[in-house]
């Protein structure tokens, strides 16, 4: 985590707050803001911006910021060392989401120059005040040592540091597409997985867990999320879906 001082200023025109940069962000300057990640109840707003004329040019040229009325800080920057086991360096483009009351933001990155049996790495990140936390990456284990993680979709990141994932869980030959939380502090949990039996009764089970409608987590760890369902005899019509609370 980097501090980089007070390179914006606070301008309220007709009712509304517009924070906007002055100067440079430390290695580079910004080129573009990509994705506007939020704001918290403190005022803090993080965000990922694309960086021009820096040091390692592709290499370091993304990073994700938390700015507010004290300056800007930089929580997270592609070419950083990927924290934990595995090695490799966060790369690629960052999906940011927060920050939480804490002024963390969770995001999903690439990892390059990792472990050479994985084509394509990836993982799910927490940054904060005290650095980056690798949450959950390719190839970890599934709840209980079962299956393997790969393909991540963030959805949200709570006070607590948990996150909501989407991913497809490997066994063998067989995968499975499910919805996950999992936290700096806790192991992961499984709040809807494909194949298991859906509420209200069990009689249909869980099919997919539809694209990009998938939120959380709330404060106490809920999740709501669109599913589609099939017959016990997987049997099933593409207007059978629900939606549904898990925790």
């Amino acid at each position: 985590m980097k501090r980089l001082g007070k390179p914006i200023f606070l301008l309220l025109i007709s009712g509304f707050l517009y924070i906007m940069t002055v100067g440079g962000c430390g290695n580079g300057t910004f080129g573009d803001f990509r994705i506007l990640s939020g704001i918290n109840d403190s005022g803090q707003a993080a965000f990922s911006a694309h960086l021009d004329g820096t040091s390692g040019g592709e290499i370091d040229n993304e990073a994700i910021y938390l700015s507010d009325e004290d300056g800007l800080t930089e929580l997270a920057r592609k070419g950083e060392p990927v924290p934990g086991g595995g090695g490799g360096i966060i790369d690629s483009e960052f999906y940011p989401r927060g920050p939480n009351e804490n002024g963390e933001v969770a995001f999903g990155a690439g990892i390059r120059n990792g472990d050479e049996d994985v084509p394509i790495d990836s993982a799910l990140f927490l940054a904060g005040p005290s650095g980056i936390t690798t949450l959950i990456r390719h190839g970890d284990p599934g709840p209980g040592g079962v299956g393997q993680f790969a393909q991540f979709g963030l959805a949200g990141v709570n006070d607590s540091g948990q996150v909501v994932f989407r991913s497809r869980l490997f066994e063998g030959k067989k995968s499975a597409q499910g919805l996950y939380r999992v936290g700096p502090d806790s192991s992961v949990v499984t709040l809807a997985q494909a194949f298991q039996p859906a509420p209200p009764d069990g009689s249909k089970l869980y099919r997919t867990i539809e694209d990009n409608k998938y939120r959380g987590p709330s404060d106490s760890g809920l999740a709501f999320f669109a599913a589609g369902l099939m017959n016990a005899d997987r049997t099933y019509s593409i207007q059978d879906t629900g939606i549904f609370l898990a925790q």
